[in-house]
């Protein structure tokens, strides 16, 4: 089992496009740790969003706000609290 975890504000990701509103998963790259040994950067399959589009426990995602020129834009953040992945 996998736990992805954004223990500080800088390790939250901003910007990306069509995550703040309507995105259900993502695709997450982060630094793969166990046991101690650093295993770089892997790709993660990550499920983001429930079927009601509520956030999944330990997702904290949401939109940025209103963009200057690019009021359709859904540019929104994300980070994870301990979220298990299989």
């Amino acid at each position: 089992m996998i736990v992805l975890n954004s223990p500080t504000t800088t390790s939250y990701k901003f910007w990306p496009g069509e995550l703040g509103v309507h995105a259900t998963h993502a695709i997450v790259f982060a630094r793969l740790i166990s046991k101690g040994v650093d295993h770089g950067v892997q790709a993660f399959f990550v499920r983001i969003r429930d079927f009601e589009h509520k956030p999944m426990p330990g997702v904290d995602v949401g939109d940025i706000g209103p963009k200057m020129e690019w009021f359709i834009k859904d540019n929104g953040y994300l980070a994870f609290n301990k979220v298990k992945i299989p």
